[in-house]
């Protein structure tokens, strides 16, 4: 959940930094599991999976009915990170942890 947190607060380009850290220590995160959401994160940019693939974008734009202007392409892509942030936080409570 942390990584599409920090894809849907900064982007594409997400890091985890310093004020992210201390947010996920308070939420319990060990140092361990935070090396791992910095990793998802090199992985997902690396292999190019963010920013998201623009005819899954194109598909959320056209299910609207709207345009595919360049602020429709934003707004989607915010919404794609936050509906992945929100789907992976209910994981736990859906399928018991």
């Amino acid at each position: 959940m942390w990584t599409y947190t920090l894809l849907d607060a900064q982007g594409a380009t997400a890091v985890v930094r310093q004020e992210d850290r201390s947010r996920m220590i308070s939420d319990g995160l060990s140092d361990a599991d935070i090396e791992a959401v910095e990793r998802h994160l090199t992985m997902l940019q690396m292999n190019g999976l963010v920013p998201t693939k623009h005819p899954v974008l194109r598909q959320m734009i056209e299910g609207v009915a709207a345009a595919p202007t360049a602020m429709n392409v934003s707004v989607a892509q915010g919404t794609y990170f936050r509906g992945m942030k929100l789907a992976h936080g209910e994981i736990d409570r859906r399928y018991g942890g």
